[in-house]
């Protein structure tokens, strides 16, 4: 592991020329991005270039070596209408996509590179909602995909059966966001009236809805009588039940699924909407979120290296916690995250003249990429974790 924190690295940057709206890793090695607001979409494979030039999977792992995108994908696919959700599954190597259109675009980059149809897609499921209907957001576990649509019906889907597409009402009222698998049954959405929903898809009944105390939601950027959308979520790696809720008005909610009486705990940070929430999939004692503002957090305890449940309900308190010196802006606290220690550091990651909104976010092993409003990809190598 490296002994530097993420605010001392200089991160690449590649202007890509087109408005890259999501990043997520394929591999060590490779990313994929969607695209919104173009001619013509597309969903693109890139590679990792050392500074050399040349792809080297071991050397992106060592300590000061610089890496950024390959200037041209190696692979792209048109895909139709607006994206709405771009994700992978890095150890199979896969990238899903949802549309406007209500289309859900599938790659298997392994097969594709072994196949003479380059740029054909793997699978698409088409109109998965019917009427054209949006698919506001999907989520991919194993080999299933949900995807909820705007006109209140949920799709369900199987990577290992593409004829199968079971289409039902969503029962919730709610018309979701975001949304994230915290099991292999169950399903968390977040909404823009606040609301998060967890669905039980092997049940009929009504799914369970839960939001912020009012008195907590009351913030400094909504007046008195609006709500702060849920607009990005993540879920726990090691611990399914915790799931991170970053929100409209750029606070971030932590919840424990067993009981959503009320939140674990709340963060005040960003001063505008948050678009990207992850938690460090090899060490989640790390939080990254993405606002509008232009600001790329790295949130941890001064002893971000350990694996220290940080939610334990006993331990947390009240207490204000400080940051770190080189945080810009730092959080106002109105609990602790880390019970280890009691004490959260905030990391700005990106140059403090950035003003343009990061839009998306992902994270694997010593690496992170980020997509900016401004056709730009920046990716950060060597980060401690």
């Amino acid at each position: 592991m490296n002994d530097f924190s993420a605010y001392e690295l200089e991160p690449s940057v590649l202007f890509v020329g087109e408005n890259v709206h999501f990043v997520s890793f394929a591999s060590d090695s490779s990313v994929f991005t969607a695209s919104t607001l173009e001619p013509q979409n597309y969903l693109k494979i890139y590679n990792l270039i050392s500074s050399a030039g040349s792809v080297d999977n071991e050397s992106s792992k060592a300590i000061g070596k610089t890496l950024t995108l390959s200037p041209r994908s190696s692979n792209e696919y048109k895909i139709s209408g607006e994206p709405t959700k771009l994700t992978t599954e890095t150890t199979s190597q896969l990238g899903f996509c949802s549309t406007s259109q209500g289309d859900v675009f599938f790659v298997n980059k392994l097969l594709e590179e072994t196949s003479e149809a380059r740029g054909v897609m793997t699978h698409i499921w088409k109109n998965v909602h019917a009427n054209m209907a949006s698919s506001n957001t999907f989520d991919q576990k194993f080999t299933s995909l949900v995807s909820f649509g705007d006109n209140n019906t949920i799709a369900l889907m199987q990577t290992d059966d593409y004829s199968k597409v079971q289409r039902v009402k969503n029962p919730s009222g709610s018309v979701p966001f975001c949304c994230r698998f915290s099991s292999a049954n169950c399903i968390l959405t977040g909404d823009l009236l606040g609301h998060n929903v967890l669905f039980d898809l092997r049940e009929q009944s009504t799914p369970l809805k839960f939001a912020p105390p009012q008195s907590a939601n009351k913030t400094r950027h909504f007046s008195k009588n609006m709500v702060s959308g849920v607009t990005c979520l993540d879920v726990k790696p090691d611990q399914p039940d915790v799931v991170a809720c970053g929100m409209e008005n750029g606070e971030v909610y932590m919840w424990d699924l067993r009981n959503v009486s009320s939140p674990v705990s709340y963060f005040e940070g960003h001063e505008r909407s948050l678009w990207d929430i992850k938690f460090h999939p090899s060490n989640c004692a790390l939080l990254y979120t993405a606002s509008e503002n232009g600001e790329l957090w790295q949130w941890g305890s001064s002893q971000s290296k350990s694996t220290t449940d940080f939610l334990s309900r006993s331990q947390l308190n009240m207490s204000s916690a400080s940051t770190n010196q080189n945080a810009r802006n730092g959080p106002s606290n109105h609990d602790v995250w880390n019970s280890s220690t009691n004490e959260i550091c905030v990391d700005s990651l990106l140059p403090e003249n950035n003003v343009f909104g990061v839009l998306s976010l992902s994270v694997m092993n010593s690496n992170l990429v980020c997509a900016v409003r401004n056709q730009s990809v920046f990716v950060f190598s060597g980060i401690s974790f």
